[in-house]
C-alpha cells in the first residue's frame, strides 16, 4: 500500500513506477476537494530473474538453454530518437524478440529478426518512453554478448540580443540570423560551447566588434551590439540632365544611344529627373554593339571597405525569346574594358522599372571609367509593316568606373516585322562608397 501526505485541494495525476516492474493503469488522475482520497490502485508486473541493461555497456558471457527464455529490460527516456538490441558472438542459434511495456513472446512482439547466426539487431525509431524487453530463445542451446544503446537527440539553445541596426548579419560557430525590424536577432541550434559572435552589415561598424558566448545548458540573452551606420560617399552620380555623354560603335551596324525625355514601344517616362538614355536596336544588326560612355573618370579610395553602383533599368514582358540585355563594363585607363558583374536582362517576365546593383569593391584605389554599351540581340525582315521605334534604357543610382550596356544576339523571325526591342531605359548613374 501507500499513502502520499500533504496534499493541497486540486488535480493530480498519480504515477507508480520501479526498476524492472510495469504497471496498470501506468497513471491515473485525481481530484481532491476536502477530504482524503482512498482506492487509487494500480496491478504492477514485475521481473524474477531477469537482468537490466545500460545503454552502450555489453554483457558479455550470456547464455540460454534450448527451448528456453532469458529476458532484458532497458528503461527508454522520453525524447530518445534509437533503440538497438543486439546480440554478438553468438555460439549458436539464439533468437531474440522485442517488445515495449511487456514481456515479449513467439507471438507477440515488436522486432523478430529470423537470422540463424544468433547474432542478431532490432532497432526502434523514436521508440517509446518506458521499459523496454528484450526476450532471447534458445534454438538452441548457446552463449552470446548482448548490448542495448539508447539514443538521445543533443538539445540545442541560442543566444539572442540587439545587433543595434536591422538588416544585420549575426553569426556563430557557422550558425546565422538577420537582426529585424526592431534591431533584435536570435541565433538557433546552438549545442554547449563557446562562441563568438559578430555582426556585420555594409556601411556600418559595430561596438564590440564581436563576443565571446559560452552555452551551457540554457538559451543566452542579452547580448547586444551598438550599430554606428552611414549613408556612404557618393563618388558620381548623373541623371543624363547634362552633358558629357559620347556614343560610339564597337562592332557590326550602327545602332544609336541617345538622350531623351520619353521613350516608345513600349511607352515609358525617366525613372526621375526628366531624361532617360535610350538604344536603338532597330538601326543596328543583330549583335551589334553601341558604347555610351564619359571621358572623364574619377578616383576611388582605397580606404572604402565597399563601392557600388546602383543604375535603374526598364523592363518589359514583350519579345521573352530574345535575349537583350546590358552589360556593364569597367576601365581603368578610358581605352580597355572589362565586363563587371552579370549581364542584366530587358526580359525579366514584369514590366517596369527596376534598381540593380553590382560590386565594384575590385576598383578601390583606381581611377575609373563609366561606359554602356548597348548590344542588339536580333535581326529584322526587311519586309513588312513598318517598323516602331525603339524602346529606351534606364541606368540607375550606384558606384563604379567607367560602364557599358549592349543588346545580345538573337534570330530572325521571318515573314513579319519584328517590334524593335532596344531593351533598357537609362535612368541616374551613381557611385556610392562605405
Amino acid at each position: 500500500n501507500y499513502s502520499i501526505a500533504g496534499l493541497a485541494a486540486g488535480t493530480y495525476t498519480v504515477s507508480p513506477s520501479k526498476s524492472g516492474c510495469t504497471f496498470s493503469p501506468a497513471s491515473q488522475s485525481v481530484t481532491i476537494t476536502s477530504s482524503n482520497v482512498t482506492g487509487i490502485s494500480f496491478t504492477a508486473t514485475c521481473s524474477t530473474g531477469d537482468t537490466q541493461l545500460t545503454s552502450g555497456v555489453a554483457l558479455t558471457g550470456q547464455s540460454v538453454a534450448k527451448s528456453a527464455w532469458k529476458y532484458y529490460y532497458i528503461t527508454v527516456p522520453s525524447g530518445a530518437t534509437n533503440l538497438t538490441f543486439a546480440t554478438t558472438s553468438a555460439t549458436a542459434d539464439v533468437d531474440i524478440y522485442t517488445q515495449s511495456g511487456a514481456k515479449p513472446t513467439s507471438s507477440s512482439y515488436v522486432c523478430r529478426p529470423y537470422s540463424s547466426s544468433g547474432n542478431e539487431t532490432c532497432s526502434a525509431t523514436n521508440p517509446a518512453a518506458g521499459t523496454w524487453w528484450l526476450g532471447v530463445y534458445g534454438y538452441a542451446a548457446g552463449s552470446y554478448t548482448v548490448t542495448a544503446t539508447v539514443t538521445t537527440s543533443t538539445p540545442t539553445y541560442s543566444i539572442s540580443g540587439s545587433a543595434g541596426t536591422s538588416g544585420a548579419t549575426v553569426t556563430a560557430g557557422g550558425k546565422t540570423a538577420t537582426s529585424d525590424a526592431s534591431n533584435a536577432y536570435t541565433i538557433t541550434g546552438l549545442a554547449n560551447g563557446t562562441y563568438t559572435v559578430t555582426p556585420t552589415k555594409t556601411g556600418c561598424t559595430f561596438s564590440p566588434a564581436s563576443q565571446s558566448v559560452t552555452v551551457s545548458g540554457a538559451n543566452v540573452t542579452g547580448k547586444n551590439f551598438t550599430a554606428t551606420c552611414g549613408t556612404g560617399t557618393t563618388l558620381f552620380t548623373d541623371g543624363f540632365e547634362g552633358t558629357g555623354w559620347y556614343v560610339v560603335d564597337t562592332s557590326g551596324t550602327a545602332g544609336n544611344w541617345t538622350i531623351a525625355t520619353s521613350s516608345t514601344y513600349p511607352t515609358a517616362s525617366p525613372h526621375g529627373g526628366t531624361k532617360l538614355a535610350k538604344f536603338n536596336s532597330y538601326t543596328a544588326s543583330s549583335g551589334s554593339q553601341t558604347r555610351i560612355y564619359r571621358n572623364a573618370g574619377f578616383a576611388v579610395s582605397s580606404s572604402y571597405a565597399s563601392v557600388t553602383l546602383k543604375f535603374w533599368m526598364y523592363h518589359d514582358t514583350g519579345y521573352s525569346t530574345y535575349a537583350d540585355k546590358v552589360q556593364v563594363q569597367v576601365s581603368t585607363n578610358g581605352s580597355t574594358w572589362t565586363n563587371v558583374g552579370a549581364a542584366v536582362n530587358r526580359y525579366t517576365g514584369s514590366t517596369g522599372w527596376a534598381q540593380h546593383t553590382i560590386d565594384l569593391s575590385a576598383y578601390k584605389g583606381q581611377t575609373v571609367y563609366l561606359v554602356r554599351p548597348g548590344r542588339k540581340a536580333r535581326a529584322f525582315p526587311s519586309s513588312g509593316r513598318p517598323a516602331r521605334r525603339a524602346r529606351g534604357y534606364g541606368a540607375g543610382s550606384g558606384s563604379a568606373p567607367w560602364r557599358s550596356a549592349s543588346p545580345v544576339n538573337g534570330t530572325n523571325r521571318t515573314g513579319r516585322t519584328l517590334l524593335s526591342v532596344s531593351p533598357w531605359r537609362v535612368r541616374s548613374i551613381t557611385f556610392s562608397s562605405w
